[in-house]
């Protein structure tokens, strides 16, 4: 008995170590491509329509590689947790967690996320996370441990790698993937999501990456009582949009299909659909301004800091773009940012590659969040002579919209470890609790939603 909780431990340590290792390499090999994109976006020497176009052919070529990647093995597509929630019910799925997969994953992913596209990853790495699960116990020392148990640590897993949020990791990866869950599943996930935690903290001292999400930067008290009614209605909101956006993916997904019966299924093209919804984000993107074009994870860190967004033209303040009070100005720039990503995001979670939704709905929860504080402080607090911090908007809207769209709890303890303030702990959960009941009324979650379009039970 000694040696088999040896062997349970021995592997829920190297399953955290080889997550850890391979998001590491996914995140550089993304920063890499940032940066090649980042290189053509701010080039001067040439005209604007050159740099577009030269922005827009390397976008392309990402979202064209992903997919070349995804159809030769097309399990790998998608965000992967519906798939692995049908799996721990007991049906399985062919080749869903091979070495082949694996690879073809891995590699899809660096190119879509290396896009710079409104899309999310961690539900690919959850899905990476659980074929490495699934192989160790190919290995004869730890073939006797409960492979379900491994997949439900690999699901925790791969949360606290992306967001350093092992206690949220384990509620989520119970939420998402279970009907019913085994104690003991509970103490393995907690192992592997905090030592996963732990490296990643090791990793990211060494050699900050790409894919983390900033913490929140208050300098003094986030919220007061009365705002508490504020919060409410932001949940009620988020709760709605997060209703519509699992009924607007249902019916984009369902339109390829009809879409196929005209022009010999031209225009559902896994290329031709990805080049048309590519091209018209860019570019609405890069009409936007910069805060638009560049990937929406540097856009979060400056919607939680407690600066204000009119004053990002400073560059005494510490943010990440410095036009959003220009050209339309901070309201119609954030409304439109929200839109944009609302929109798109839906259409390339449709498209035939790796992709999850969590970190492009909470880019958009955090721009619809901001944009209440913003209108707020200029209009109902104006004559108060009182201001509200609109990043505690961000955070709440952030979280709130998630857990609208994907019907989780665990989002809230997620959002609260990864931007370390424990002091919006009652906000956020409030929030995401009245977006979940609303959400709850109007639809089915995103995953579930997903499993019922694809047929499997």
């Amino acid at each position: 008995a000694t040696n088999v909780w040896h062997n349970q431990v021995i592997a829920l340590l190297l399953l955290a170590l080889m997550v850890t290792v391979v998001v590491f390499i996914i995140s550089q090999s993304t920063s890499f491509c940032w940066g090649v994109i980042n290189y053509v976006y701010t080039n001067d020497t040439y005209h604007q329509a050159l740099i577009f176009l030269g922005c827009l052919a390397l976008k392309v070529l990402f979202v064209f590689s992903s997919i070349f990647f995804t159809l030769t093995t097309p399990q790998t597509a998608g965000s992967g947790i519906p798939q692995l929630k049908a799996i721990l019910s007991g049906i399985w799925i062919r080749r869903y967690l091979s070495i082949r997969g694996f690879v073809i994953k891995s590699v899809a992913l660096i190119c879509a996320l290396g896009s710079g596209l409104p899309i999310g990853i961690e539900g690919p790495v959850i899905h990476i996370s659980a074929i490495i699960g699934r192989q160790l116990t190919k290995i004869s020392m730890f073939q006797h441990i409960d492979r379900k148990m491994l997949l439900s640590a690999a699901c925790a897993c791969g949360i606290a790698v992306i967001f350093s949020a092992p206690i949220g990791g384990v509620l989520f990866s119970i939420e998402v993937t279970h009907h019913y869950y085994k104690i003991d599943s509970y103490w393995s996930a907690f192992v592997c999501a905090t030592f996963a935690a732990l490296f990643t903290t090791i990793v990211q001292a060494i050699a900050p990456t790409t894919l983390q999400l900033l913490h929140t930067s208050f300098t003094h008290e986030p919220f007061e009582t009365y705002e508490f009614i504020i919060f409410m209605v932001l949940g009620a909101m988020s709760g709605f949009l997060g209703a519509c956006y699992v009924q607007l993916h249902q019916y984009f997904s369902l339109l390829r299909p009809k879409i196929a019966r005209f022009h010999n299924g031209f225009w559902n093209n896994a290329y031709v659909l990805a080049a048309i919804v590519t091209s018209t984000y860019v570019l609405c993107a890069f009409l936007l301004g910069e805060f638009a074009f560049q990937p929406s994870r540097m856009a979060i860190s400056d919607l939680f800091n407690a600066t204000s967004l009119e004053d990002c033209t400073h560059e005494v303040t510490k943010c990440n773009f410095s036009d959003w009070g220009k050209g339309l100005g901070v309201y119609w720039n954030l409304l439109c940012f929200s839109v944009l990503n609302y929109v798109f995001s839906i259409w390339f979670l449709v498209l035939d590659w790796p992709c999850g939704c969590f970190a492009s709905v909470f880019a958009i929860g955090a721009s619809s969040g901001r944009l209440l504080g913003e209108l707020l402080n200029d209009t109902v607090m104006d004559w108060s002579n009182t201001k509200l911090l609109a990043a505690t908007y961000a955070v709440v809207g952030a979280a709130s919209l998630v857990g609208g769209v994907t019907r989780t709890f665990s989002v809230a303890v997620i959002v609260i470890e990864m931007t370390a303030s424990v002091e919006l702990t009652v906000p956020v959960l409030l929030g995401v609790i009245i977006s979940w009941t609303i959400a709850s009324w109007l639809s089915l979650s995103l995953y579930d939603s997903i499993l019922r379009i694809r047929g499997i039970p």
